[in-house]
């Protein structure tokens, strides 16, 4: 994995979670942290100096202006199971028009990570981040292709 992100230039990310009521992100010394970077991502909200799981607000958003936001994809799960069940956190992105402007938003650069991966620890973390880079490197090629 090592070798295969030293290749492509390095993108300016941040995952976000937001289920209606208030935004999140993750900084430094948290797991999503450690899967964008090895990804061969740039987290922002750790460039910021934030650490841990922090509220991420929609000015924040727009400050960052990340290349890419990840999500979770939503969760094929009963009711009673925490998280994201119906994309909320993606549409949140897509519908809220204060956050238009985001370059991620406007070109769809928004990528879906697996909820089990993107909340994963120990030896799943490696999963996630080839998970990712396999993600991202297929968005790279969709944008390189241009609209059809």
């Amino acid at each position: 994995l090592e070798l295969r992100t030293a290749a492509q230039p390095r993108l300016r990310a941040l995952c976000y979670s937001n289920f209606g009521a208030q935004g999140f992100s993750a900084g430094s010394r948290t797991t999503l942290d450690a899967i964008l970077r090895a990804a061969g991502l740039d987290n922002v909200v750790a460039q910021a100096g934030l650490t841990g799981h922090v509220n991420a607000t929609f000015e924040q958003l727009l400050a960052f202006d990340p290349d890419l936001i990840i999500v979770s994809q939503p969760l094929n799960a009963p009711a009673g199971i925490a998280g994201d069940r119906g994309g909320a956190s993606e549409q949140v992105l897509l519908t809220e028009p204060s956050l238009a402007g985001l370059r991620a938003v406007r070109e769809r650069r928004i990528v879906r990570l697996p909820a089990g991966l993107y909340a994963t620890a120990s030896h799943g973390l490696v999963a996630a981040a080839e998970r990712l880079f396999d993600e991202v490197e297929s968005l790279r090629r969709r944008l390189a292709d241009g609209p059809r």
